[in-house]
């Protein structure tokens, strides 16, 4: 490979810089290995896109990989740009990637989603008619709607967590998608420059941008100068940190398919005064003053009265609910009985609400028989009150 670089690509500008070294010497077998890894990773990406030809991995697929394993379940890792088995990807960065790039750690569980991160549009700018219904579609006409309409970057981010989590978290991407307009629009503002989209900022120069934008959309002003550093909103500075990470990714993919070397190796710079400066200017105040309203927080206890009240209060509004439904069958009415019905489950489970709003009604119907599953063992376990309860309840 080094042979047909400087006989054919010698001209070309990724190739030059690196004929410049001696032959032999370690700047010129790394920059040409970069090349070579760069150049697999396009391909891997036009076989994805196109569903035509090998994708060149790191190692050899075994039998039963060929056999069982499809191609969706391959994945660059996010410092080399090697494909390999996903699942496989922490193992590889922790023990076998010679790349020490500053983009995961090891022991992330992240790993997989930086990678998917890469990826996320290999197959083009398109969105799916599913992502624009039910997410873009539903956008206020105002400026941070505009703008969640407009920029790419930030569709792409949204459109990779809808293909996530599908329209079970509808809500939770479009909060995270408007978190980022804050961040663009608070951005904006301090650079004096309305035109600028989010990636026009993801660059080393820019980084204090970033910086002060989060801390002018989250951080209180200091009230005590013995205090550490306050947030009134610790969360949203967290899960920014998040955001601006997977769209870091989202355009290393960009640029390496489009074989903009420049824009990748300023990305991971920008990656790297994150990993540098990010926790001690950001994360670790911000989750100090998590723990502290943790500790202060006062928790109380609902009362016995309270509780029956309210459980009296939805058994009867289920009752007339259901007779109004039985004489005039709406919509309206058919929601507040499903509201009502929910409520109660979650009242009476005293579980997380997501839970009881996920079960389906499937999982009802197939729902094992206590009496024919459980075992003496079980049953004897079991207080007095327990087992008469287990008897009525399902």
């Amino acid at each position: 490979m080094a042979r047909h670089f400087e006989l054919v690509h010698s001209k070309e500008t990724e190739v030059s810089k690196y004929l410049i070294y001696p032959k032999k010497s370690k700047e010129r077998r790394d920059g040409f290995k970069e090349i070579i890894r760069v150049g697999d990773f396009y391909h891997n990406c036009n076989v994805l896109a196109t569903n035509k030809g090998e994708l060149i991995l790191i190692r050899r697929p075994t039998e039963n990989e060929i056999n069982f394993i499809e191609v969706k379940d391959y994945g660059p890792c996010p410092n080399c740009l090697g494909f390999l088995l996903k699942k496989h990807i922490w193992h590889h960065l922790k023990f076998i990637c010679k790349e020490k790039l500053p983009l995961v750690d090891s022991n992330s569980k992240h790993v997989i989603a930086e990678s998917n991160a890469i990826m996320a549009d290999i197959y083009g700018f398109g969105f799916t008619k599913d992502f624009t219904d039910a997410i873009l579609s539903t956008f206020k006409s105002d400026d941070v709607g505009s703008i969640c309409q407009s920029d790419i970057l930030i569709m792409k981010f949204g459109a990779m967590q809808f293909e996530k989590f599908g329209k079970t978290q509808n809500e939770l991407i479009r909060q995270t998608m408007r978190q980022l307009v804050r961040l663009t629009i608070a951005l904006r503002e301090i650079s004096k420059n309305s035109s600028l989209s989010l990636s026009d900022f993801l660059v080393p120069e820019k980084f204090d941008f970033i910086i002060q934008a989060t801390k002018s959309i989250s951080m209180s002003p200091y009230s005590d100068e013995t205090c550490r550093p306050d947030f009134h909103t610790p969360s949203l500075a967290l899960k920014l940190g998040y955001a601006l990470k997977k769209c870091i990714s989202i355009e290393r993919g960009t640029a390496l398919r489009s074989g903009n070397m420049k824009r990748n190796r300023s990305l991971l710079s920008f990656l790297h005064l994150m990993n540098m400066e990010w926790t001690i200017r950001i994360s670790s105040n911000a989750l100090s003053t998590l723990h502290r309203r943790k500790i202060n927080a006062t928790e109380l206890l609902p009362l016995t009265n309270d509780l029956v009240k309210v459980s009296k209060y939805i058994d009867e509004s289920i009752l007339a609910t259901k007779l109004e439904l039985e004489g005039n069958r709406s919509n309206a009415t058919w929601t507040k009985l499903a509201t009502l019905v929910l409520a109660r489950i979650i009242l009476f489970n005293k579980r997380r609400s997501g839970e009881a709003a996920r079960m389906k009604m499937s999982d009802y119907i197939s729902r094992p028989s206590w009496k024919e599953h459980n075992t003496e063992e079980i049953k004897f376990s079991l207080t007095p009150i327990e087992q008469k309860l287990a008897e009525h309840l399902v």
